[in-house]
């Protein structure tokens, strides 16, 4: 086997394709739904884009990207602890997003999630709520976590009106 010297000019075939195909997708201008930069968002904030990327693909995809684990407390089922948040879109649960790995969800809303037919009944009414809350454990201590779940402001109608200049 030859060992490639560091004054070796010639690049590396797949690093030259990797790196062209990085640059083909960042400078692409397609219509692509998924977001291109983070999109500030106000505290306490999840936008609706989110929600729909979070559960795209429906419910089944979306416990494969959040890993739910049973957790007990004296052997009493208490709620699902998350090993995983969207390893496959890191972006949708990152910093701010509030949830954390290794937290344990409590209930929705109110509602404990301690059978398959209430994640399901909450998947079928995430969609027309305005507010989230979240109960769960993070370090053996109960916290509530309230969020508004509002438009997307890069893709919500814009209410200003546009007129044509003279010509």
């Amino acid at each position: 086997m030859l060992a490639s010297s560091p004054l070796d000019a010639s690049p590396d075939p797949f690093e030259t394709d990797l790196a062209d195909s990085v640059r083909r997708i960042e400078s692409s201008d397609d219509d692509s739904t998924e977001p291109k930069s983070i999109v500030e968002r106000p505290p306490s904030t999840i936008f609706r884009s989110e929600i729909e990327r979070a559960f795209a693909g429906g419910p089944a995809r979306f416990l494969r990207e959040v890993s739910p684990e049973p957790f007990r407390l004296g052997g009493r089922f208490v709620g699902w602890q998350i090993t995983r948040l969207f390893p496959n879109d890191p972006q949708l649960c990152g910093l701010g997003c509030g949830i954390g790995i290794g937290d344990v969800v409590l209930a929705i809303n109110g509602d404990p999630l301690q059978t398959p037919q209430a994640f399901i009944t909450m998947y079928e009414r995430i969609a027309t709520l305005d507010v989230l809350e979240v109960a769960l454990l993070r370090e053996n201590e109960r916290q509530v976590l309230r969020f508004a779940l509002v438009e997307d402001r890069s893709v919500a109608p814009s209410s200003s009106k546009t007129t044509t200049p003279p010509q």
